[in-house]
């Protein structure tokens, strides 16, 4: 059953005003590539991952951590080639990362992530964490819309306080821009327990994992924030 917040979630409406306004903006490459990459997902699956859901709730609770940006979905096209890159790249020993979205939201990188180690026949512990419970609720729902129940767990914290070290030796740390570089600088040191490999998806930050590290090990330029990924992974000397 979905709870009374996520309901009114998912109330929310997105249509054509939305749509009219990317093309104002940016012509119809936005508008059209929005639909395929994030609306389409939830018209296929049934879920609430790309409709944004600011409110008073939510800019309190971001004012209390000190940092708020909007609430933005990945594109779906952008997960699976970052996907695709690492599956390659770790080859057998790939299953032996766990993941992680830092700010997961709704939860859509997780859940796109989980269906492409299903359909690949792989596993990995998969964990979603957000600073704001709403968000983890509607991700739950999502899970189990999707029937998605092996290794994944969406969790209502702050990633500054994070046992990351507590999800292994190996993780992937997946990041839409959720943080200023204050809290990115203190998360990268929380992250500097485990042997982690960062997909920056809109790496507006980039320098800082950088400072704290980290070589690009691949990059992707795109005509917009949300198809920009870089990859990082401290070097083994």
């Amino acid at each position: 059953m979905i709870n009374a917040v996520s309901s009114s979630m998912q109330s929310s409406e997105f249509g054509l005003t939305d749509y009219w306004r990317m093309f104002k903006a940016r012509g119809i490459k936005l508008p059209l590539n929005y639909f395929l990459q994030a609306h389409a997902f939830d018209l296929i699956h049934g879920t609430d991952t790309h409709k944004s859901a600011v409110n008073e709730e939510y800019l309190s609770n971001a004012k209390e951590v000190n940092f708020y940006t909007p609430y933005r979905c990945s594109w779906t096209k952008e997960i699976r080639i970052a996907f695709d890159v690492l599956r390659e790249k770790f080859g057998d020993t790939f299953e032996n990362y766990s993941f992680i979205d830092l700010g997961c939201g709704k939860g859509k990188a997780v859940l796109s992530w989980a269906l492409f180690l299903k359909k690949s026949g792989l596993k990995q512990r998969l964990v979603g964490l957000d600073f704001y419970d709403p968000f983890i609720q509607v991700a739950n729902d999502n899970q189990r819309i999707l029937g998605l129940f092996d290794d994944i767990s969406f969790t209502c914290g702050d990633a500054m306080e994070f046992d990351y070290a507590g999800l292994g030796s190996k993780v992937i740390a997946y990041m839409y821009n959720p943080f200023d570089k204050g809290i990115l600088r203190n998360v990268l040191a929380k992250l500097s327990k485990t042997d982690a490999v960062i997909i920056y998806n809109n790496p507006v930050h980039a320098n800082e994992i950088r400072a704290a590290g980290y070589k690009p090990i691949w990059k992707k330029n795109g005509w917009h924030p949300n198809t920009q990924t870089m990859i990082f992974q401290k070097p083994f000397w």
